[in-house]
Formats: structure tokens, C-alpha cells, sequence
């Protein structure tokens, strides 16, 4: 039987196109794309999207070359068939529908990490639903975006807690219903990343544990289209450069970049510089490409399943367990980690 109670059907045709507006900025030597390649981004409204949000804002990414088309997506799952159709060419992902885009054998290979967003995803509890502890979660309305990150923490914590998904009733929300459907008590809570964590709290929700204190993995990245990426590599480099270039702008001042991208991602600046601060961050591509950093795509990192790679397998040995896909991928198939080293390797 399928636990699954779908509230809404996910936009997957209603796709919110923006154009690329960009205010200029000067980062002179900045390794260019080639001329011409102008890819379609595929974004969700996700604080872990901060970086890519301000390169193009900014100009950093025009002043690389890269100008591009600014497709929002929903959520992870709903950019499968857009990567299929060569809809899009660059893609934002968290850890979970990453694997399973690999287990349905889509072309896409992970180019770079986003940002590691332990305590930017959480369970928020409405006051009335009498959920006080995670045991408290037997038998009541959850929302969940099925296939996402989400979705593999909910599974972790109820695990932790001898639950199981059948324990509970999984209500599959889209997030441009979640509020509403929050508010008005057809769930009793909710587990989200940011920005609606913070929103669902706003809305008198309680927050009762974060993906950081369940101790589940915590990881975002960019994944490329395999035929554009061969196609477009300066691009891509181009591209993963000004990201890393932004990076240091959201360390030093969080408070400026929050200002210039809250309202594209729907969250009061302060708010946003608290998650900046204290729940994401977004490592170096010198980090990224170190064995020791915990989400390395390290090309060495990759083949013995370490870093990301390990953590893309675990997630997706869980979702086979669960029923969501059919099997375990190889992931080691599903990267590219040269795009982060030439990226690296060009001068600013």
C-alpha cells in the first residue's frame, strides 16, 4: 500500500522563467566561458543556492562569461525531467535526489559542492498536533517532498527512534502549498530545508529536531548535464570559479549578500544571514577537492567511495531499502571532478 497521500501535483510543466539580471561587477582575469555557451540553470528556492544567487546577481558570473537562463524548480525531483529532455544544463541538488537521479541512469554528472547545510533542514511541529518528541510522531500527518533530502532524514530519524515510514501518515507537499496546508492543520509538521524551515517557524511552528542533530548527511551540489558538459567544459569551469570567487563575500559579509538575495529566495535578510552564519556553508574548491574534507569529490575521494561518493551510496542503499529505486547506483559513474580542479587552477 502506498503511504503517500499527495496534496498536490508538482509543477513539473509550470516552470518560473526569470531573465538573468545581473548589476555589474569587475573581477578582472576571471577565466571566461566560451562565447555563445549560455546554460539553463536549474535552481530551487534553497539558502544553499546563496552563492550562485549572488555571482549572478552581482555580475560575477556575466563578468566570467556566463550568462544564464534562471529556471526555479520547486524541489530536487521535478529537474529529473528537465535533465532528461535537455531542458536544462546545470542543476542544484541536495544529497538524496542526486542519488537517485543516478539510479535512473539520467546523464548528469556532480561538478562541484554547493554547500553543507548541517541544521538548515529540519522538523517543525505544529503547537496543536501534540507532537512534543519524536515518539510523539506515531500516527500523525507529516509533509515531506518525496525523493528529497528530506525525505531520507524523516526515514533516519524514525528509524532511530524504531519507527518506521509506516508508522506514519507521509503527506507529500509541494513547498508553494506547504504553508497553507501547515497553517490550516492538514499537517501536524513538516520537514523542510531552508527557507521554509524558518518560514513554518514563522508561522507559529515549533522546530523539534535538525538534520544536524539526527546526524544525517547534509550535502548540496551542482550537477551537470553529461552531453553539455562535454560540449561546454570552459563553461562549466567558468561557472564553478565565480561560485568560489562569491564564496568569500558570503564568509566575510553575510549581512551584505543576505541583503542583495532575500527577496529572490522569500526570506527577511536578517533571517538569512542567520542561516549564512550559523546553519550552511559553503567550503572552498580547495576544500571540496580534499580527501580529508567530508564532502570531497577528490577524484581519489570518488573512486574508493569516500566523501560525497559515500555519502551519495549510503543514501542510496537507504532509498532501495525504502522501495524508492530499484537499485544502487555506481556512483563513481556520477562525477566530474576535473571541472573543480581546472576551476582551481584558473587565476582571478
Amino acid at each position: 500500500m502506498n503511504p503517500w497521500k499527495e496534496t498536490r501535483i508538482t509543477r513539473r510543466n509550470a516552470l518560473k522563467l526569470a531573465g538573468a539580471t545581473v548589476i555589474a561587477g569587475v573581477v578582472p582575469h576571471l577565466a571566461r566561458a566560451q562565447s555563445g555557451a549560455k546554460p539553463r540553470i536549474a535552481w530551487q528556492s534553497s539558502a544553499q543556492t546563496a552563492s550562485y544567487l549572488y555571482a549572478r546577481t552581482s555580475g560575477v558570473l556575466k563578468t566570467a562569461g556566463v550568462e544564464v537562463e534562471h529556471i526555479k524548480f520547486s524541489a530536487g525531483p521535478p529537474i529529473f525531467a528537465a535533465l532528461r529532455s535537455d531542458s536544462v544544463d546545470l542543476a542544484f541538488f541536495a544529497e538524496t535526489p542526486a542519488a537517485i537521479l543516478m539510479a535512473q541512469g539520467i546523464p548528469a554528472k556532480v561538478i562541484s559542492v554547493a554547500a553543507d547545510y548541517g541544521g538548515a533542514m529540519g522538523l517543525v511541529t505544529r503547537k496543536e498536533s501534540g507532537i512534543r518528541t519524536v515518539s510523539d510522531l506515531r500516527g500523525k500527518k507529516i509533509a515531506v517532498v518525496r525523493g528529497s533530502a528530506a525525505h531520507f532524514t524523516l526515514g533516519a530519524i524514525l528509524r532511530q527512534n524504531k519507527m518506521s515510514f509506516s508508522d506514519v501518515e507521509l503527506m507529500s507537499v509541494d513547498v508553494t502549498t506547504l504553508i497553507p496546508a501547515f497553517q490550516n492543520g492538514n499537517v501536524d509538521a513538516a520537514l523542510y530545508w531552508e527557507p521554509w524551515m524558518s518560514r513554518l517557524v514563522q508561522s507559529g511552528g515549533t522546530l523539534l529536531m535538525t538534520n544536524w542533530q539526527a546526524k544525517q548527511p547534509s550535502a548540496t551540489m551542482w550537477v551537470a548535464r553529461t552531453k553539455w558538459l562535454e560540449q561546454n567544459e570552459p563553461t562549466a569551469v567558468a561557472f564553478v570559479k565565480g561560485l568560489d570567487v562569491v564564496n568569500a563575500d558570503i564568509r566575510k559579509n553575510p549581512s551584505k549578500v543576505a541583503a542583495t538575495i532575500s527577496e529572490e529566495l522569500g526570506l527577511d535578510s536578517p533571517t538569512l544571514t542567520e542561516v549564512l552564519t550559523t546553519e550552511t556553508r559553503f567550503p572552498t574548491l580547495q576544500e571540496m577537492l580534499d580527501p580529508g574534507y567530508v564532502y570531497s569529490i577528490a577524484p581519489q575521494s570518488v573512486v574508493a567511495e569516500k566523501g560525497l561518493a559515500g555519502v551519495l551510496k549510503e543514501v542510496a542503499v537507504f532509498m532501495t531499502e525504502i522501495g524508492t529505486i530499484d537499485r544502487v547506483p555506481d556512483v563513481t559513474k556520477g562525477f566530474a571532478p576535473e571541472v573543480a580542479q581546472k576551476a582551481l587552477q584558473s587565476k582571478v
